[in-house]
């Protein structure tokens, strides 16, 4: 992406970008066709990530899908910034050169008012194993604090957090 301005309409996107570093290997991009895409967050988040070692063997993988809502229809321009909502990544690990991948698939859920992760669930299918992750949250003023984690592995419990805050009083009110 090449923008010297504040304005998304003159920004120029690339569907493949590839950054290669000499004795280590490339990083490829790759991004949506960006004319099929209704917002700036959806064009500037690639579609997948491929890693290759210096001999052009892929190393790594990464494909995004996503899902966005629309923070404010009636806006425009730079004002219409969608939300993720929901994002799945399948991560290839080609561990030494292996043509069978170490496979990661990641699904998280985010919350439309605080943006914040709401929810992540990790299935390791070469172990056959789920984790999830649960997130709440906590309004103080403008802000969204973590209120509560909770942890699973193949639908067990395995831990708990909860954070507690106490408002501080300050000149200017609560803090």
């Amino acid at each position: 992406v090449v923008s010297s301005t504040k304005s998304y309409s003159d920004l120029i996107f690339y569907e493949n970008v590839s950054v290669e570093v000499s004795g280590l290997g490339k990083t490829e991009f790759t991004f949506s066709n960006p004319l099929n895409q209704k917002s700036h967050s959806e064009r500037i988040l690639p579609d997948k990530i491929v890693k290759k070692d210096q001999n052009g063997n892929i190393i790594e993988e990464n494909i995004f899908s996503r899902t966005f809502k629309e923070f404010n229809p009636s806006a425009s321009g730079i004002n219409k910034q969608p939300i993720k909502t929901y994002e799945k990544v399948i991560n290839r690990n080609y561990v030494n050169g292996n043509s069978t991948p170490f496979e990661l698939i990641t699904e998280s859920r985010f919350d439309t008012i605080s943006r914040n992760l709401t929810s992540k669930k990790i299935i390791n299918s070469l172990l056959g194993e789920t984790f999830e992750e649960q997130y709440t949250y906590v309004k103080h003023n403008d802000s969204y604090l973590p209120k509560t984690i909770n942890k699973f592995k193949n639908g067990i419990a395995l831990n708990r957090s909860e954070n507690f805050y106490n408002p501080v009083k300050c000149r200017s009110g609560l803090i």
